[in-house]
C-alpha cells in the first residue's frame, strides 16, 4: 500500500510524517487492530489476514489477539502464546508476566470509555490506550496505572505509594491547565487498584521516535518552531500560582501533531509546585540523566525552579540540532565554536543562547522562557553576547567569546576559524548526508518501479551540493540540493543488469570408454566373442543397443543443457554504486545496492524453453532407439 501526497502526488516513504517533494503533512493512517496481527516492527494491521505490513512492508507475524496475562516482554511488546520464552516480534526475552487486559465490553471503562486498542506505554509502568466516549463518540485516550503491576515489577515495592501520588497529581494537575502546547486532561477516576486518566489523543510522533529516523539531528530552521512552542507551554507553567516547575523535559515527553505540526508537552509525572525561594533542597534524583538540571540531583540547599526547565529545553535542543544523546555524558555538550561549524552550523545568537541555557550554575542561566525565547529567536542577541563575557568555562578558567553579529541570522553563519587563519568561505564547508549506505532490496529487471527512497543533505554550508550517480540503473532528484533538502534516489528497472547461470555437464562417456579399451587390448577373444554373439542372436544386439545408445543420449541432454542454460534463464545480481554529494570544496559519497531479480515472465520464458530443447532432443533420441530396437527385431 503507497500513499501519495495529497498536494503533489509524490509518492510517500513507509511511515513518513510528511511528503519529500514539497513538506506537505502526509495523510494520516487508519488506525491498527491488533486483531489483524503485528508485523515484525510492532504496526497493527488494518487488513485482516495481510501477509505484509502496510506502513513498512515487514512480514504480519501474527493474527491473533494479544493476551496480556502471557506475558510481557523486555521492550513492552505483548505475547499471543502462554508460556514463550522470547518475543514473537522484537526477540526479546519475556521477563514478566503482564497483567490482565482491561474491559473491553460495550460498556466500556467507568461505564463511559470503550477501548479500541493500544496506543502506547509511559513512565511508571502506564499504558495509554485509545477509547470512544459513549455520549460524545469522540476520540480519547486513557492512561492507566496498575498498582499490582508496579508491586510485581519495582525493585522496591515501597515506592509503590510514592508513585500512586504522583500519577494523581499529575492528574490534578493537567485538569487545571489549558495550553495548546499541553495536552488537555477531561477526567480521572479510579477502578479497584487501578488509576485511569482520560486525556486527548495526540496524533503524531514523539521527538524521539524522529530521532530515530533522523540520528544526525534536525536543521535550525525546523527545530527553532519547535523550540518557540515549548517556550511558550513552559512559560505558562511558570506564570501559574503557585508556578509549576516541568523538570522532565526529553524527547519521549514531547509529541509533534502530525496534522497541525503542533508540539504537544505529554507527561506531567513529576511536575512539581515551585516554593519560591525556600533554602532547602526539595529534591531527590527524579527526571532523566543528561537532560535533569544539576540541582535535580539533590544538592544541598537547592530548589528546582523555572531555570531547571531551561537547562533540560538547551539539552533538548542540543540533542534536536546536534543529534549527539546527552544521557551518553551528561553536563557536558558542545561548545559554541562547534555550533557554528559544521554539520551543525547554528546561527550566532543560538549558540549564545543554548551555551547559556545549560551552564551549571543556576544562577548564570536564563531566569525566565521569555528571556530564553528573546536570545534564541534573535531578539536579544547584543544582550546575551555581552552577558556570555561574564561567564567562566566549566573548569574555573575564564575563556574569550567572540562577539555575535547581530546581523547575522538563519543558518548562514561562517564556520568558525582559529586566530590567525583566514575565514573560509561558505562554500568550502564539507557537506554532510543522513545516511552513508541504502539498501533498496529486490527490484525485478524490466518491471514497475519501486517507490523511491530518500536521504537527507545535512549541512551543505550555505550552498548548494551536486548530487551523482555513476550508475544507469540509478536515478537521483534533485540533481543539485540545500542544506536540509530530501533528495530522491529511484531505480530505473530497465537498466538493470542480470548475470548467467554455470553448469558445466560431467562426461559420463569417457570413463567407461577408458575401461573398455584397457579390457580390450587384455582379453581382446572375449569381446571378438560378444560381437558374434551380437551378429547371431539379436536379443543380444538389441541390448547393447539401448545400453550404448542410452547412455550416448543422457550425455547429449547434458551437453545442451551446459549450452541452454546461460542463455535461457537469468540469475539474480547484486549491483552496488555510489552517489556522490559534492560542493566543489569537499564530498561525501554513499553507498547503494540493490538486488536485480528477473521478472516473473522472464523467468517463466526462460526455464519453460529450455524444459522445451531437452524434450525434443529426448524424444529424438528415444524415437532413434525405438527404431533401432525394432528393425533388429525384424531382421
Amino acid at each position: 500500500m503507497i500513499r501519495t501526497c495529497q498536494k503533489c502526488h509524490h509518492p510517500l516513504r513507509p511511515g513518513a510524517r510528511f511528503c519529500g517533494a514539497c513538506n506537505t503533512p502526509a495523510p494520516p493512517l487508519t488506525a491498527g487492530n491488533p486483531a489483524y496481527g503485528t508485523c515484525a516492527n510492532g504496526h497493527a494491521q488494518i487488513r485482516p489476514n495481510a501477509r505484509f505490513c502496510y506502513r513498512c512492508g515487514e512480514p504480519v507475524r501474527r493474527a491473533a489477539a494479544s493476551d496480556l496475562s502471557h506475558g510481557v516482554c523486555a521492550k513492552g511488546h505483548e505475547q499471543i502464546r502462554a508460556g514463550a520464552r522470547f518475543c514473537y516480534i522484537c526477540g526479546a526475552p519475556v521477563t514478566r508476566a503482564g497483567r490482565a487486559a482491561p474491559d473491553r465490553s460495550s460498556a466500556g471503562l467507568n461505564g463511559r470509555y470503550q477501548i479500541l486498542g493500544e496506543v502506547g506505554r509511559g513512565g511508571m509502568g502506564s499504558i495509554v490506550y485509545q477509547v470512544r466516549e459513549a455520549k460524545a463518540g469522540s476520540i480519547l485516550a486513557i492512561k492507566e496505572m496498575d498498582e499490582s503491576e508496579l508491586q510485581s515489577s519495582l525493585a522496591s515495592p515501597e515506592d509503590v505509594p510514592e508513585i500512586v501520588k504522583a500519577f494523581r497529581r499529575e492528574a490534578d494537575l493537567l485538569q487545571r491547565l489549558d495550553h495548546p502546547n499541553i495536552v488537555k486532561v477531561h477526567d480521572y477516576f479510579q477502578l479497584s487498584d487501578r488509576h485511569y486518566t482520560v486525556m486527548d489523543l495526540v496524533q503524531g510522533q514523539t521527538l524521539n521516535e524522529m530521532l530515530e529516523t533522523s540520528p544526525g539531528g534536525f536543521p535550525e530552521q525546523r527545530v527553532l518552531p519547535w523550540a518557540e512552542q515549548l517556550c511558550d507551554a513552559l512559560e505558562y507553567l511558570h506564570a501559574l500560582t503557585p508556578p509549576i516547575i516541568y523538570r522532565d523535559l526529553k524527547p519521549g515527553n514531547v509529541m509533534i501533531e502530525t496534522a497541525s505540526s503542533r508540539v504537544k508537552v505529554i507527561d506531567f509525572g513529576i511536575a512539581r509546585e515551585y516554593k519560591g525561594g525556600k533554602k532547602k533542597s526539595d529534591t531527590i534524583k527524579f527526571g532523566t540523566d543528561g537532560y535533569a538540571s544539576p540541582e535535580q540531583y539533590g544538592s544541598k540547599g537547592t530548589e528546582t525552579s523555572p531555570a531547571s526547565d531551561v537547562y533540560s529545553l538547551g539539552a533538548l535542543l542540543y540533542r534536536l540540532l546536534t543529534g549527539e544523546d546527552p544521557m551518553q555524558n551528561p553536563f557536558s555538550f558542545y561548545r559554541r565554536d562547534s555550533l557554528l561549524r559544521p554539520p551543525v552550523s547554528a546561527s550566532a545568537h543560538v549558540a549564545d543562547a543554548l551555551e547559556r541555557a545549560v551552564e551549571l550554575d543556576a544562577a548564570q542561566r536564563f531566569q525566565s522562557m521569555a528571556e530564553f525565547k528573546k536570545a534564541l529567536t534573535g531578539q536579544d542577541a547584543a544582550t546575551a553576547s555581552s552577558q556570555s563575557h561574564a561567564r567562566v568555562r566549566r573548569g574555573g578558567a575564564k575563556r574569550k567569546v567572540r562577539k555575535a553579529n547581530p546581523s547575522s541570522t538563519g543558518s548562514s553563519v561562517p564556520p568558525y576559524s582559529p586566530p590567525g587563519k583566514s575565514m573560509p568561505s561558505m562554500a568550502t564547508t564539507p557537506v554532510r548526508v543522513s545516511q552513508r549506505k541504502m539498501d533498496l532490496r529486490r527490484v525485478a529487471k524490466g518491471g514497475p518501479p519501486p517507490a523511491p527512497r530518500q536521504f537527507i543533505v545535512l549541512s551543505a554550508g550555505g550552498g548548494t551540493v551536486e548530487v551523482t550517480a555513476a550508475a544507469p540503473w540509478l536515478k537521483i532528484s534533485p540533481s543539485m540540493a540545500v542544506g536540509g533538502q530530501a533528495v530522491d534516489v529511484l531505480v530505473v528497472p530497465e537498466q538493470l543488469a542480470l548475470t548467467r547461470y554455470r553448469w558445466q555437464a560431467p562426461n559420463i562417456l569417457a570413463p567407461p570408454f577408458r575401461v573398455l579399451a584397457a579390457w580390450f587390448r587384455r582379453t581382446w577373444w572375449v569381446w571378438l566373442f560378444v560381437a558374434l554373439a551380437a551378429f547371431l542372436f539379436h536379443p543380444v544386439a538389441q541390448g547393447l543397443v539401448l545400453l550404448v545408445g542410452g547412455t550416448i543420449g543422457i550425455q547429449m541432454a547434458m551437453w545442451l543443457m551446459t549450452w541452454l542454460l546461460p542463455r535461457c534463464v537469468p540469475k539474480p545480481k547484486t549491483l552496488t554504486d555510489q552517489v556522490r554529494i559534492d560542493n566543489g570544496f569537499s564530498s561525501q559519497v554513499m553507498e547503494v545496492t540493490v538486488k536485480a531479480v528477473p521478472s516473473v515472465r522472464r523467468r517463466v520464458l526462460g526455464w519453460g524453453a529450455l524444459v522445451a530443447a531437452l524434450l525434443a532432443e529426448v524424444t529424438a533420441v528415444g524415437a532413434g532407439l525405438w527404431w533401432t530396437y525394432w528393425t533388429l527385431a525384424g531382421s
